[in-house]
C-alpha cells in the first residue's frame, strides 16, 4: 500500500443554446485533490467526464477501486449555461 496526490477534473457544462443575444456559457468541472489518497495494489477504472454539449451538463470523472463498490474520487460536471430572463 501507497499513499498517491490524486487530482480528478471533471468536463464543463456546455453554453446556452438560443437565438437571443444573452446566453451564458456553462460552469467549468469540478476538481477534487487529494494530498495523500491511500492506494493498494489492484485494478482501477478511471473515468475522464467530458465536457457537455450545447444544453447539457458537463460528465462526472471518477476514478474507481476494483469491481466498482468502492468510488475513490468523483469530481462533478459543470452545469450547462443559462440565459437572461427579462
Amino acid at each position: 500500500m501507497a499513499n498517491a496526490r490524486l487530482v480528478v477534473c471533471a468536463g464543463g457544462g456546455g453554453n446556452r443554446a438560443g437565438t437571443q443575444g444573452s446566453v451564458a456559457g456553462g460552469g467549468g468541472g469540478g476538481v477534487v485533490t487529494v494530498a495523500a489518497q491511500s492506494i493498494t495494489n489492484g485494478t482501477y477504472t478511471i473515468t475522464v467526464g467530458g465536457g457537455g454539449a450545447s444544453d447539457a451538463n458537463g460528465s462526472d470523472s471518477s476514478i474507481v477501486q476494483g469491481t466498482g463498490t468502492t468510488t475513490t474520487q468523483t469530481a462533478t460536471g459543470g452545469g450547462r449555461g443559462g440565459n437572461q430572463v427579462n
